[in-house]
């Protein structure tokens, strides 16, 4: 059974972590599959990536047994930019990305999570940075990736009593976009990644690069980049057909997808 399966649904990608056996952990499989599907997915005709785990975990991040088999200090260095380079690759992807979240999403489980753009989890979902229990630190990009998501003062306390917190307080600390009942999860998401796959591809590739770089652009840098970007949507195909199905009062048209593989994850 492969680790990581990738698959397509038109202009949504779906990438699932299947390995119960560590609950997901980025083991050595997952790490790889991970890798070899985000790096499939970056370069397919998506516009939407939806990652999940399973309903018991999405991932409970490093795998202790792998992490004590490790050597000195060079090696573990190596390892964690390895595994980290996972959590680069989703933060720079043009497309949006979605993280699933059913059970637990611990460690770098939690950065897994956090890479992407939007979180909708279940309501039997939970979160925790288990790092300091361990006696290891936060990695993977987590400690700046959840600072930006739910503040410094709220990191911190997650950082510092690595507590279990649930799918409600993730809502409302800012986590999560929005929780779903457990029987309902998937297919709520689903439903909001073929709204997102509905925007002009483009364009929403621009938006969300404007909107990661806005904060150290200040609002004169970014309204440069905004004013930049908007002068190629106007006399692009994408804002031509919008215009059109605007005054023709209909939706517009929406990209070709390429031939789904899937109906459903």
């Amino acid at each position: 059974m492969n680790a990581v399966t990738y698959k397509q649904d038109g202009k949504i990608g779906i990438i699932e972590i299947n390995y119960p056996s560590t609950l997901n952990s980025l083991c050595a499989p997952v790490k790889e599959g991970l890798l070899k599907k985000l790096h499939e997915a970056d370069a397919g005709d998506i516009s939407v990536l939806v990652i999940k785990g399973t309903e018991r975990s999405f991932s409970t991040g490093g795998d202790l047994t792998e992490i004590g088999k490790l050597k000195d200090p060079i090696e573990a260095n190596e390892y964690v930019k390895e595994v980290s380079e996972i959590m680069q690759i989703i933060d720079s992807m043009s497309k949006v990305t979605i993280a699933l979240v059913e059970g637990y999403a611990v460690g770098a489980g939690l950065s897994l999570a956090s890479a992407c753009d939007l979180i909708y989890a279940g309501e039997k979902a939970k979160f925790s940075m288990a790092f300091l229990k361990v006696g290891l630190v936060p990695d993977c990009g987590v400690s700046y990736l959840l600072t930006k998501l739910v503040g410094l003062q709220k990191a911190k306390e997650m950082t510092f009593t690595g507590r279990i917190i649930d799918a409600a307080e993730a809502l409302r600390i800012g986590l999560v976009n929005n929780v779903f009942p457990a029987d309902k999860v998937v297919e709520e998401t689903m439903a909001i990644a073929h709204e997102l796959a509905g925007n002009a591809p483009k364009a929403m590739a621009m938006a969300k690069a404007n909107l990661k770089i806005a904060e150290q652009l200040g609002i004169d840098g970014t309204i440069i980049a905004e004013a930049r970007t908007q002068g190629l949507c106007v006399f692009g195909s994408e804002h031509l057909e919008g215009r059109k199905a605007f005054f023709e009062k209909r939706n517009p048209s929406p990209p070709s997808p390429q031939k789904s593989s899937s109906k459903a994850i």
